[in-house]
């Protein structure tokens, strides 16, 4: 079995460069086969997403829901003169009569949102191979600046 652990810092300093470290055999844990560590920039939705809901509107974005659609062009009757059309059909995507896309499938996840604000870094341990992509399972933990703390570890695909 493969085990990747993945350290991630928080990152304090935005024009910071990103570090990216492959682990020594020495460095790493007793259980991990493999371990690199980086800095990143996280994103707290719970701020973000209105931030920009607010800037699309304010550069004349509408966002309108809609009965079920039973295609991408059937979305056009609402808004004749639209120049972008945003498909965020997930696995509705399927049924869409111009899209059809089969290959979607779900993959269900739990996450947890704790208060933890002592936990400054976060990690992801990854169990089995990636095989080029999204393979394996991984459990995570993702710190906030506001001091809360995102776990998640679940992996079931096609859990319909």
């Amino acid at each position: 079995m493969w085990v990747t652990y993945i350290l991630i810092g928080v990152l304090t300093d935005p024009c910071r460069s990103r570090q990216f470290r492959i682990h020594s055999k020495a460095e790493r844990p007793a259980f991990a086969d493999h371990c690199v560590s980086f800095t990143s920039l996280t994103i707290d939705p719970t701020f973000y997403l209105p931030y920009l809901v607010t800037r699309f509107l304010a550069l004349g974005g509408i966002i309108q829901r809609v009965p079920k659609l039973p295609s991408l062009a059937a979305a056009l009757t609402y808004s004749p003169s639209a120049t972008a059309l945003v498909n965020c059909t997930g696995l509705g995507s399927r049924d869409l009569e111009d899209v059809q896309d089969k290959t979607v499938h779900p993959v269900r996840g739990q996450v947890l949102l704790l208060d933890a604000p002592w936990v400054r870094s976060g990690w992801t341990r990854q169990v089995g191979s990636l095989a080029g992509g999204e393979g394996g399972e991984r459990t995570y933990v993702i710190p906030r600046a506001s001091g809360q703390v995102i776990i998640g570890g679940t992996r079931e695909k096609d859990d319909w």
